[in-house]
């Protein structure tokens, strides 16, 4: 643990400094401004800054962001925010939303990203005004697999990045969608990918809320039937913050209580409740103990993707009433041994 914990030493004064730029402009400016202003993931840690404070001999890294995107047919119940003439929200509201969304992976090109409520639609230029470039720039694995099955969640890897598939897209695994999963959009996408002699699992969760426990649990358990005791980073929306209910499914499940999650600094908040009311941390990272965070932050600040009180319908400034996770980490068994 020792080297992770002294590259993360070296590097956090300058990253935290940065960190609290991003949020505290969050608050009054869209998340895609974080380009524009420097401070993108590549620009806060994974440049040349971090060099010099990183081992000549140190372990592959990878990069990753997770990020629930808000899917068209789940704001039907956010009407009362969006105000277009219908339940769900104009299609030039989504169109605005998902290129924004896109937009942000673009500008970070990180090495992996899991997405949850990714719908078809995300990747198809009528709806996403960055489609082509970001299909260009990753290859993508949904899930559900077939388009009419509607939102689900989806791992991007960046062709060129520090990952590789080791499936074509649609061999890989889809758990859950069901109902002991909690319903169509919560299923998990599962691809096996390298990172230089590493062979780890990159999966993108969706799981249900706290009024299905049960479920939860069930759909963690049926992912950690796969993983099996391989290296894995478990990451995504799991609608449980920080607290009791997150210590027992933890504690409760065979493949969680074997997995670390990465902790974000005090205070971070990662999406609105349903209501829009409250911020809550509610999408977390897991990682198997032989891959070791180095740095991890939430890039801005949660906020209502759509602006104003009085406009119909109303303007849109964000992507998303959750913003993204990212991790940087290294491949790096060695420093868990005793």
């Amino acid at each position: 643990m020792f080297q992770c914990l002294c590259v993360f030493s070296m590097a956090m004064q300058r990253c935290l400094k940065a960190v609290r730029q991003v949020v505290e402009r969050g608050k009054q400016k869209p998340l895609y401004a974080l380009s524009s202003i420097g401070i993108g993931l590549g620009a806060v840690a994974f440049g040349a800054q971090w060099s010099s404070a990183v081992p000549a001999d140190a372990s592959p890294r990878l990069s990753m962001m997770t990020w629930n995107v808000l899917a068209r047919p789940y704001t039907k119940h956010n009407w009362q925010h969006h105000r277009a003439n219908t339940k769900v929200e104009e299609m030039h509201q989504t169109l605005s939303r998902y290129t924004y969304a896109g937009e942000e992976i673009m500008n970070q090109g990180l090495d992996l990203v899991f997405l949850q409520e990714c719908e078809a639609e995300f990747t198809q230029p009528e709806w996403n005004l960055v489609a082509s470039r970001l299909l260009s720039e990753y290859e993508f694995f949904r899930c559900p697999q077939e388009p009419h099955e509607g939102p689900g969640t989806a791992v991007l890897v960046r062709r060129g990045g520090r990952a590789r598939p080791q499936v074509e897209p649609g061999r890989h695994l889809c758990v859950g969608g069901t109902t002991d999963t909690g319903g169509l959009s919560k299923r998990a996408t599962i691809v096996p990918v390298t990172a230089g002699s590493h062979s780890l699992l990159a999966v993108s969760g969706h799981f249900a809320w706290d009024g299905e426990t049960e479920k939860r649990l069930r759909h963690v358990e049926m992912v950690g039937e796969v993983v099996g005791d391989r290296s894995v980073i478990l990451a995504g929306d799991f609608n449980c913050q920080p607290g009791p209910a997150l210590d027992m499914l933890e504690k409760s499940s065979g493949l969680l209580s074997k997995l670390r999650r990465v902790h974000l600094p005090e205070g971070t908040m990662t999406g609105l409740s349903g209501d829009f009311q409250n911020e809550v941390c509610i999408d977390h990272v897991y990682l198997s103990p032989d891959l070791c965070s180095v740095w991890a932050a939430a890039l801005a600040k949660p906020a209502s993707p759509w602006d104003g009180k009085c406009m119909r319908p109303a303007n849109v400034n964000g992507a998303s009433d959750h913003v993204p996770v990212v991790v940087e980490l290294n491949l790096f068994a060695e420093s868990l041994s005793p």
